[in-house]
């Protein structure tokens, strides 16, 4: 395989993945290497889609779409590539979507501030709260399986319990 960013379905029955054809585009296919699609396509203005991040009921992908100003912004769709709804916004670039455990929740890395930060937003979008407030560069955020809310002593986000009815199950 030539792809990167590989993301396995929380079942396990696919793998999500990136792969430059004309521009990046996202693809998933079976543990074994068949049965590959594509979820992307290359479009006008679009430069390339990447990390993809499957949400924890496989219904849903988080992706990075790369526009032509050279800017990532979170998008998220369906598994089946329909409906692709852009979450962020300039300013800045925000990638590295990390869906919380109980799918109400996407964390992110951001450079609207000026540098990296962790930031975390309701899975519709809504909500974007910076996390972290270092002048260090902070990226890649992780989640701990924990359902209590705030940050663990290893710096990893835990998850809420996604009680409230129907957030996060959109799409």
């Amino acid at each position: 395989m030539d792809g990167w960013s590989p993301s396995w379905s929380p079942d396990g029955q696919q793998i999500a993945f990136a792969r430059r054809v004309s521009g990046a585009q996202i693809f998933v296919m079976a543990p074994d290497g068949t049965a590959e699609a594509p979820l992307t396509s290359a479009s006008p203005g679009v430069l390339a889609d990447g990390e993809p991040a499957w949400s924890p009921d496989g219904r849903r992908i988080a992706f990075t779409r790369e526009t032509s100003d050279g800017v990532g912004q979170i998008y998220v769709m369906n598994a089946d590539g329909s409906g692709q709804t852009p979450l962020t916004a300039p300013p800045g670039g925000n990638l590295q979507p990390s869906w919380s455990p109980g799918g109400c929740q996407i964390a992110f890395t951001s450079t609207r501030d000026g540098h990296r930060a962790i930031y975390v937003m309701n899975a519709d979008g809504s909500t974007q709260t910076r996390l972290t407030s270092s002048s260090a560069e902070d990226f890649s955020p992780a989640w701990s399986p924990a359902l209590d809310a705030g940050p663990s002593s290893e710096g990893a986000l835990h998850s809420e319990a996604c009680h409230s009815e129907g957030r996060g199950q959109g799409g």
